[in-house]
């Protein structure tokens, strides 16, 4: 076991919006002895919401994420070489993700507001994922709903966002989906497991809207 002490000589990295990044020493069980430096992340509030309408469609965004290479550049040569992925093919970094709406946000279903521009009725939190529980602190929240058209000019859009497009996709569509959003995948694999706890409204049967849909996924 190793226990996490804050280093002394390297200085931190904080911004209110977005949170804070740590350097941190990793010690050995004895308190006194260093293995290895490290980093943690912790993030202000996050969200990934999975909404989907009354035809059993599932909102998407393509996603403009600039910081991102795509596998194909480096696949070959990754790990038989010291290489600084960080600046390695710089010029050609970016990529357009099919994502989930999520991102940051202080409210719940915040990011669907912002990003599909869709009104959502009501929402539960169904659980949290961890993008890499190595080094990240926090876990952003799963919520899941039922949308309600939007009503336009809420002014909810961020205009930082960097959404292309919104798209809705059947459960079976889902399926074929090319993404390395890891956050997607995990919400999609959630959601597939709540919605077969679902019961109706009356009675003790599963809910038909939502088994439907897990069935489909």
């Amino acid at each position: 076991m190793l226990i996490v002490e804050q280093s002394q000589w390297v200085p931190s990295f904080s911004n209110d919006r977005f949170g804070r990044v740590e350097v941190v020493q990793m010690m050995k069980e004895d308190s006194k002895t260093p293995a290895y430096q490290g980093l943690l992340f912790s993030e202000s509030r996050g969200e990934v919401d999975v909404v989907v309408n009354d035809e059993g469609k599932i909102a998407f965004v393509i996603n403009e994420r600039h910081a991102v290479l795509d596998p194909k550049l480096y696949a070959d040569n990754w790990g038989k070489t010291p290489v600084n992925y960080f600046s390695y093919a710089k010029e050609k970094r970016g990529m357009a993700l099919l994502e989930l709406p999520r991102g940051l946000n202080t409210k719940l279903m915040g990011e669907a507001n912002e990003e599909i521009e869709y009104e959502v009725a009501s929402a539960m939190i169904i659980g949290n994922v961890n993008m890499n529980t190595a080094v990240n602190v926090t876990s952003p929240f799963v919520a899941v709903t039922r949308a309600v058209r939007y009503k336009k000019n809420l002014g909810q859009h961020d205009p930082n966002e960097r959404v292309k497009e919104v798209v809705w996709l059947t459960p079976e569509e889902t399926r074929s989906i090319y993404t390395l959003d890891g956050f997607t995948h995990a919400a999609l694999h959630m959601v597939r497991a709540w919605a077969l706890r679902q019961k109706s409204p009356i009675g003790s049967n599963p809910d038909p809207f939502w088994s439907s849909l897990r069935e489909r996924l």
